[in-house]
């Protein structure tokens, strides 16, 4: 009992700890060694589970260690189930095995998250959103060891251009997965665009083609073609875009329509 300021202060002091048995003693030495040997992946790790699944509660993160061990058909140890840090060195320990599977999930989740909240707001074409998720998720099965390199590389390779009103909603930018799938599948689609002016332009200059026909029958010298057709380039300046699916088809009839107009 000690006295201070006319007040009685108790301090309790327990008069022995209870000693941990072999095993728990074998368990700590065992998850300081697998903490270590981790070292710095340890952390990434932690902060890319972190990235995938927001701020989830070690129980879920432990239940879908299990679902995907199962899936990848490895073993999932009893540290692992038991304590913290050795579900975060499971995950490092097998990430070449099971990031793809990570990131799949995370892709799931989060495709559906956002098809739930965008069928709540009017303004959206549902069949246009359907469209846009559906093609996103064939280009993430694609993709995906891609995609992963870019979700390691958070957040500098993931800007996207949400010049369409469909990503104009904050909630794409929430997921890393879905920024990262955005950002391929707008630079793949970018490179098949460059792609085909790049073909026309060679069938307009070809001098095979000086006397080609537009549909309408009439002849049309290649120099006013190539003057067009990068007129247009120009106008659209289609290597400063980002452009998406749902351009992507009137783009290229547009186009099309310049070049024979």
């Amino acid at each position: 009992m000690e006295k201070k300021d006319s007040q009685s202060i108790v301090i309790i002091k327990r008069s022995s700890a209870k000693e941990y048995t072999d095993r728990t003693s074998r368990d700590h030495e065992e998850q300081i060694w697998r903490r270590a040997c981790c070292g710095s992946f340890f952390d990434r790790t932690q902060e890319m589970l972190r990235q995938l699944f927001g701020d989830v509660k070690v129980g879920k993160l432990r239940l879908m260690a299990i679902m995907i061990a199962k899936q990848a058909n490895i073993k999932i140890d009893r540290l692992a189930k038991r304590i913290n840090d050795c579900l975060i060195c499971w995950f490092c320990e097998n990430w070449n095995k099971v990031s793809i599977l990570l990131l799949s999930l995370s892709f799931s989740k989060a495709k559906e998250e956002i098809r739930s909240i965008l069928q709540q707001n009017p303004i959206m074409r549902q069949a246009e959103v359907d469209a846009y998720l559906d093609s996103l998720e064939k280009h993430f099965e694609m993709n995906s060891q891609e995609i992963l390199q870019t979700v390691v590389g958070y957040p500098s390779m993931m800007e996207i251009n949400a010049s369409t009103p469909l990503l104009n909603s904050p909630i794409w930018l929430k997921y890393p997965v879905i920024r990262a799938t955005i950002a391929s599948f707008n630079q793949q689609l970018l490179s098949q665009i460059e792609l085909s002016y790049s073909a026309i332009s060679s069938a307009v200059i070809s001098p095979q083609n000086s006397s080609c026909q537009s549909p309408d029958g009439n002849q049309q010298m290649p120099s006013k073609r190539v003057e067009m057709a990068s007129s247009y380039v120009s106008k659209k300046e289609i290597k400063n875009e980002r452009i998406n699916i749902i351009d992507i088809d009137n783009l290229m009839l547009d186009f099309e329509e310049f070049v024979w107009d």
